[in-house]
């Protein structure tokens, strides 16, 4: 091998510097670079116009199996896959008439027969009279890489085909739902006005209670056609100021707060990237969530703000409410996933899980913290636009 590399030292060395530039012509400046090719992990290989191989390092021997010995001598072509050997001419060629090549994907093949998926640059070499004279090629096993980008793609297209699925699913379930809805509340309201005077408080109570269940039902129905419809909406991405939000958020919660003793304590917050309309959504639902678990205190506490963490901006929401058990902290942002009573607080279950869907649409995350009866702080990222 490093005989090969050093009796083709000028060749190796022009394929390796720039191919623009002045060339130190010293034995000790082509030791060095010799040794670089040879010890490369990546395929460096020589080879004339008619393929013929004149030069083989140590990353072509690992990657494609072959003893430098067995190497030379070989026509390149050898090492293309049938399907690409056409295409692998016509590279030859554009290199030959002086285009530059630059990552281009070809398949090659083995010693063993193993098709590899490589990214290959190319360079031409002249002689001294500055005619072409062979062809130097930089070689890069990507088969690994790309089996794992080519199920990604399938597995995202089968995830994005079941996402459509399901929100069809929801979105049919719940107009069906509605119809029977409207008829179990609108007979309950019926049979309140016909039969007042003779049900009993017991009966009263009874229809109250299907009353209630109907408003819960219908509410559900709504927070389920929004999770549903939060992977079709298209997404405005516009500079966002979170204190605008924050203040659109209290004045549509203000019915949460009449009559309740609340500090607040809201700080500067930045703008972001990002979707206004879902991200007023996400304030909503967080500051509702505070407003709401923080109601059997005295004096409720909510804390807004922020921080920045690398390419994040860091947003969250605290209350001094009821908290919850971290032991369960995996629980909080799954659909219909509840960690309190129904009848200790209301809600569908639904919300959070609103949050981190619309949330990771603008790439971010989202946590959470708390201690039962301490209170919990609720966090979201929203990563910045990349060259900002």
């Amino acid at each position: 091998m490093v005989n090969s590399i050093q009796q083709n030292q000028p060749e190796l060395a022009s394929s390796v510097a720039n191919s623009g530039a002045a060339m130190i012509h010293n034995a000790e400046y082509l030791r060095r670079l010799a040794t670089v090719v040879i010890d490369s992990n990546d395929a460096i290989i020589l080879h004339d116009f008619d393929g013929k191989i004149l030069a083989w390092n140590r990353g072509a021997i690992e990657i494609y199996g072959y003893g430098e010995t067995e190497a030379l001598g070989m026509n390149v072509r050898e090492l293309v896959a049938s399907a690409d050997r056409e295409a692998a001419l016509n590279l030859i060629q554009r290199i030959r008439q002086g285009d530059d090549v630059k990552s281009v994907e070809l398949r090659r093949v083995t010693k063993d027969g193993r098709i590899l998926d490589i990214w290959l640059t190319a360079t031409l070499l002249t002689d001294a009279q500055g005619k072409p004279a062979s062809i130097a090629t930089t070689e890069r096993d990507f088969t690994e890489r790309k089996q794992a980008m080519d199920e990604l793609i399938k597995l995202k297209a089968e995830v994005e085909a079941s996402n459509r699925e399901l929100e069809a699913f929801s979105y049919s379930v719940s107009h069906d739902l509605r119809a029977p809805l409207r008829h179990i509340a609108g007979f309950v309201e019926l049979l309140k006005k016909h039969s007042s005077a003779s049900v009993d408080e017991k009966g009263r109570h009874y229809l109250e209670v299907i009353s209630t269940s109907t408003v819960q039902m219908g509410q559900l129905i709504d927070d389920i056609l929004t999770f549903s419809r939060i992977g079709r909406i298209e997404m405005m991405m516009t500079k966002v100021p979170l204190d605008e939000l924050v203040q659109e958020a209290l004045a549509t919660l203000q019915p949460e707060m009449v009559g309740r003793d609340i500090v607040w304590k809201i700080s500067p917050l930045p703008e972001v990237h990002g979707e206004r309309a879902m991200l007023k959504l996400v304030l909503i639902n967080l500051v509702g969530n505070a407003l709401k678990f923080s109601r059997p205190r005295p004096v409720a506490e909510i804390e807004v703000g922020s921080r920045t963490e690398g390419n994040e901006t860091i947003c969250y929401v605290r209350d001094n409410g009821a908290g919850f058990d971290m032991r369960y902290v995996d629980k909080l942002f799954g659909l219909f996933q509840r960690l309190h009573r129904p009848e200790d607080f209301e809600g569908t279950g639904v919300g959070l899980a609103n949050v981190r869907r619309m949330i990771q649409r603008h790439g971010g995350r989202v946590w959470a913290e708390g201690e039962v009866d301490e209170g919990a702080t609720f966090y979201f990222s929203i990563p910045k636009p990349i060259g900002v």
